[in-house]
């Protein structure tokens, strides 16, 4: 009903006003009032007082009649003027003026409101009178349709918005409305004038009345398409989300956070059950301490504790003991938070990585043989250089003995002499030395031992032991520089360092052996930051397409039963694990392969220090 019904426009000034019944019976009491003095002033009652008791009757009941009769009349024009509103000038629907009652204008807001809460609601209000079976809808029920409030709903206009199944299930349901029921709640879905498909929801309750018969259904139509559209796409969602949940190789679980050290599980995938060994109802429903092994409880809740107070993900790895067996994994816990950004759930992960670290354990036993086997093929190679390296200097010992027994046995000893073949016979064995010192270097295991201050310039010399008589053998010159220079630290392991020169130094070898006037160079270079090693060659440099390739393990140039493949692979290996890099200079004329390390520098003490060490000196002869 349009809230301007109860308003009609004033024809003297345009001001809307009520109409009052009682006021007009009022005003019409008062006309025949004044009308009743009027006969008394101009002395008609006298007059009609001679014309005898009969006509005095007859002329009062005429007279009452004809007052009854404007009564009457007067009530019937003020209830048709009231029935018949006539609209307001004005166009605003909730104009209120001071001929206005508060109680009306309250009952048009109230509807004006009505309708505005159902186009909010996507809603729309009905009516079914069952006597005259007449349907009264609301004007956004009409919109909801796609229809024209204009223009009266009829039946076969209504029928055409559904099925003929729908059309029966609708009739049953109203049957049951005006029967015992008392009233239904259906769902359909609809083609609106537009043909766009519609979900409605319909509820309607039944008015009986004192006798039991249905007077009409009121009912209510809602447009719950959105909502049904984001109820599947969230069942489909949870559908997919749930496949995924089982299917996923990884443990996957769910814990509910009743309290900072109490996490509930609620829900479990298959996997966790495997690697558990455990049945669902052993695990769902019981608390996290219950289900974790004793040995890693406080480890595991610490973790726990440290989402709940960053609302981070927590990584770790652990390897736990179930039912199935010991089992390594890599765990990952995330929170879940509300809207109001606290935690109430914890999902998590297990990836488990047993099978890579019994993998990775093999592949470090393979690599270890491989290593063993490189560093032997390169000793193999040098072999017979390190048996005339280490003949010669004997060699030399016994030939300086016998000169030494023969100085006795004549009895003639001169002093200078006796010390300069003693001098000969210590640095020979000082050479020998510093051969064997190489051959231990280079032959023993070195990855379990633990990283240290490392004399690169040791490294190098004993390394260039093992090589130079070989290289002399071969006719090929080996150059270093590296008399007198600064002492370069790093920090690492001496023999891993040493394993890698001599690969570099056996290729270098390798590489130049057939040319005229063969070289190998190996120089150091000190930054502020790094110390590198040149090892450099008299060859030309290798091929673009070749160098790619060379660090890749058991790729060689060289012919077969001459090399591994797995000298650069290892040694780059080695460079890398120490913090540095192993690389192809190719800006230089020659080849040359750089070795890159971060220097080290140990904490001085002050009594270390020259100045100090000066003062201690002086002090001690003092005495």
């Amino acid at each position: 009903m349009d809230p301007q019904n109860n308003l009609q426009a004033s024809p003297g000034i345009g001001r809307p006003f009520r109409i009052n019944s009682k006021a007009w019976l009022k005003v019409l009491g008062l006309f025949w009032l004044f009308l009743l003095a009027g006969l008394l002033g101009v002395d008609v009652l006298p007059k009609i007082a001679v014309l005898g008791p009969e006509l005095i009757v007859r002329s009062l009941v005429l007279g009452m009649m004809m007052v009854a009769l404007s009564c009457y009349a007067s009530y019937f024009w003020v209830s048709k003027l009231r029935g018949s509103p006539q609209p307001l000038h004005s166009t605003h629907p909730l104009l209120r003026t001071e001929d206005q009652k508060p109680a009306d204008w309250r009952e048009q807001r109230l509807q004006q409101n009505l309708e505005e809460a159902q186009i909010l609601a996507k809603s729309g209000s009905w009516e079914f009178e069952a006597k005259t079976k007449e349907f009264f809808w609301s004007k956004n029920l009409y919109r909801l349709y796609g229809r024209d409030p204009s223009v009266r709903m009829t039946g076969p206009v209504y029928w055409s918005h559904f099925t003929e199944q729908q059309k029966i299930n609708i009739l049953l349901k109203v049957d049951e409305a005006l029967g015992s029921k008392g009233g239904y709640s259906i769902e359909h879905e609809v083609r609106r004038a537009d043909g766009e498909m519609r979900i409605f929801t319909e509820t309607a309750r039944t008015v009986f009345d004192e006798l039991g018969k249905p007077l009409r259904i009121f009912g209510l139509t809602q447009d719950v398409t959105e909502s049904r559209r984001i109820e599947e796409h969230l069942r489909t969602f949870q559908e997919k989300i749930k496949k995924i949940f089982d299917n996923t190789v990884d443990i996957l679980f769910l814990l509910e956070v009743e309290s900072p050290n109490r996490f509930r599980f609620a829900e479990v995938n298959p996997s966790f059950l495997a690697a558990t060994g455990l049945a669902k109802e052993q695990v769902v429903g019981k608390y996290l301490d219950e289900i974790i092994p004793d040995e890693s409880r406080l480890m595991v809740l610490a973790q726990y504790a440290e989402v709940l107070r960053t609302l981070k993900t927590v990584t770790w790895e652990e390897v736990s003991r179930y039912p199935s067996g010991e089992k390594t994994g890599i765990v990952r816990i995330s929170p879940i938070l509300n809207t109001r950004g606290v935690c109430e759930f914890i999902v998590g992960n297990v990836h488990d990585i047993s099978e890579r670290k019994v993998a990775e354990r093999t592949m470090n036993s393979q690599r270890e043989k491989l290593v063993t086997a490189a560093k032997m093929s390169a000793l193999g190679e040098m072999a017979a250089g390190i048996a005339h390296e280490i003949n010669n200097p004997l060699a030399i010992i016994a030939g300086y003995a016998t000169i030494i027994r023969g100085h006795l046995a004549s009895g003639k000893i001169e002093t200078h002499r006796l010390a300069f073949e003693i001098d000969k016979i210590e640095s020979t064995v000082e050479r020998i030395v510093r051969i064997i010192r190489g051959l231990r270097l280079i032959s023993r295991n070195a990855d379990a031992d633990p990283s240290e201050q490392v004399s690169l310039n040791r490294v190098i010399a004993d390394t260039l032991e093992l090589c130079r008589e070989r290289f002399s053998y071969h006719k090929i010159q080996l150059y270093s520089d590296l008399d007198g220079a600064d002492e370069a630290l790093v920090f690492g392991r001496a023999a891993q360092l040493s394993q890698v020169l001599l690969n570099l130094l056996s290729n270098a070898f390798d590489a130049v052996e057939n040319l005229d006037q063969p070289w190998v160079r190996i120089e150091m270079m000190k930054t502020r930051e790094h110390v590198q090693v040149w090892v450099t060659d008299c060859g030309l440099g290798i091929s673009n397409d070749l160098v790619e390739k060379i660090a890749l393990p058991f790729f060689t140039t060289k012919e077969l039963g001459r090399g591994t493949g797995l000298g650069l692979s290892i040694s780059t290996g080695i460079i890398e694990s120490h913090g540095g890099r192993l690389f192809y200079d190719r800006d230089s004329p020659h080849t040359r392969f750089i070795v890159e390390l971060p220097r080290h520098f140990p904490e001085v003490s002050p009594h270390s220090s020259p100045l100090f060490q000066k003062s201690a000196e002086n002090l001690m002869g003092s005495f």
